[in-house]
This record gives C-alpha cells, structure tokens and sequence, in this order.
C-alpha cells in the first residue's frame, strides 16, 4: 500500500515539473514575439488622406457664328446679319441635258404602251388555261371592266384576228377601232380587260366560250 502511494506522488511530481517546463517555455516565446512587434512602425488611420490632383477642364467648345448673332439680337435687339458660305464651283452638280421622254403609241382616248417595253408583248393572261364557264364568272365579277392595252397606229403589220375563232372580219374591224391588232393583246387579256370590251363589241359571249386568249397566245407562239 506504501509503494503505491510513493508511485502516485512521484507521478504528480512528474506531471507538474513538466507542465511548469512548458509554461515556462511559452511565456518566453511570448515575450520574443512582443518585442519583435515594439519594434515595427506603428499604422496611423487618423491621418488625413492625401488629396489626388484632379484632371483639367476641358475647355468650352466655341459657338458658331450664326448663334453668337442670335444670341446678339435676342439680348440687345439688334439684328446682326448672318452671310452664308457660298458655294463654289465644285458644289455645283454639272450640267445634264435634259433626255426626251420615250415615245407613246397612243389613240383618240387612251395613252398605250411604250414601244420599247417588250414585257406586255410576252404576258399571257390566266384566262388562257380556264374553262369558258369559269371565265364567264370571272368576267362578271370584274364589274363594268377596265381599259386593256390599245395601240393607235400599227408601227408593224398588223396580225390576221380572223384566224381566232368566233372573230370574223366584221369584229375585226370593231376590234381595229378599239386599238386591237396583234395577238399578244388578246393573249394578255384580263378579266376587267375582256368585261371593257364585251360592252363595246357585238356577240360578246363568244369571248369566253372560244376562249380568244388562249388561241391568241398559240398563235403568238406565247402559249
């Protein structure tokens, strides 16, 4: 029972010699390092910061003259005259003759086609692939009709109309007096076109039931 408690001492002997060895170790190294600090210059943030030169002014763009006179006669009421730059020679756009317009075939009432607009000669109307019973509705839905392409004198000889059928040479010469000589004209027939012109020719029906739009255009080689 001795021996035992002599161990238990010795332990608590042990164990406090080497706490005290630490201890005493730490508070050393402690003071070191506050000594390392004393010597360090110390940071100040009550000093005042240091003012940063600011950029210069750009400089106030200069008026123009003609505001400067306004502003003049706004202020003082009297009107400064303002002289514009002229122009010189090179702001003048040169000199172009004028160009004739382009010739018209026209007729008593109506102005025509344009001789070099070959365009219409090649348009062939819709009506040239229906059947009479749809261009008859076709027609009567365009209403009293628009004016079609006329010509009023021939510059070529004129195309033979009779050769369609339903035209003979009496609604040739009524199609002649309105301006109708070449197959092209008849092929580009619209429907307002073949209303205008069933009101001014005899037997009109036959317009759409031989269906003269599709003969003008085989025989204008358009179709």
């Amino acid at each position: 029972m001795t021996i035992l408690i002599l161990k238990s001492l010795g332990l608590m002997l042990g164990a406090f010699l080497i706490s005290a060895w630490l201890g005493w170790n730490l508070s050393r190294r402690a003071q070191s390092y506050h000594s390392a600090f004393e010597g360090r210059p110390r940071v100040s943030f009550d000093e005042e910061p240091v003012a940063t030169p600011e950029p210069a002014a750009a400089p106030p763009p200069q008026p123009v003259t003609y505001l400067d006179a306004a502003a003049e006669a706004f202020t003082t009421g009297v009107v400064v005259p303002f002289d514009p730059p002229k122009a010189t020679e090179c702001d003048k756009a040169p000199y172009a003759p004028p160009q004739p317009a382009p010739r018209l075939d026209t007729a008593a009432s109506n102005v025509l086609i344009r001789r070099e607009d070959n365009s219409l000669q090649r348009r062939v109307s819709s009506l040239a692939a229906m059947t009479p019973e749809s261009i008859q509705a076709a027609v009567q839905q365009a209403g009293t009709g628009l004016e079609p392409i006329r010509v009023g004198v021939p510059q070529s000889p004129p195309d033979d109309l009779t050769v369609i059928s339903g035209i003979d040479s009496a609604r040739q010469r009524e199609l002649n007096s309105l301006g109708i000589f070449y197959y092209w004209q008849v092929a580009g027939w619209s429907p307002e076109n073949v209303a205008w012109i069933s009101n001014r020719i005899l037997s009109p029906e036959r317009v759409a039931r031989e269906n003269w739009m599709s003969q003008a255009a085989r025989l204008a080689r358009l179709h």
